[in-house]
């Protein structure tokens, strides 16, 4: 009998945002998704097309430019850096 692993939505979009090289059609809803899934705060934009990360435990922001025109997917470089950050925030504590 087979046993059924159901892999939630969260896991398939870290999958996909992990791939290499770095994918450049993750959209900015699905990267919000992500990075509230682990604990980062969208701050309120202030109007421009930079949006802004923040983490009680981060040292640091993650800024990431939201798309518009023509194209809908995050640029690979600030996949990067909020992928940089996530990772750094779980890392476990060196003694």
């Amino acid at each position: 009998m087979r046993k059924v692993i159901n892999i939630t939505s969260i896991e398939k979009l870290e999958a996909r945002i992990r791939q290499k090289p770095t994918p450049n059609d993750i959209r900015f809803n699905e990267l919000v998704k992500f990075m509230d899934y682990y604990g980062f705060e969208l701050r309120p934009s202030s109007g421009g097309s930079h949006r802004v990360f923040c983490h009680p435990q981060y040292d640091g922001i993650v800024s990431v430019v939201k798309p518009h025109g023509t194209s809908d997917g995050v640029k690979r470089a600030y996949i990067r850096k909020a992928l940089e950050a996530v990772d750094e925030l779980n890392m476990p504590e060196e003694e």
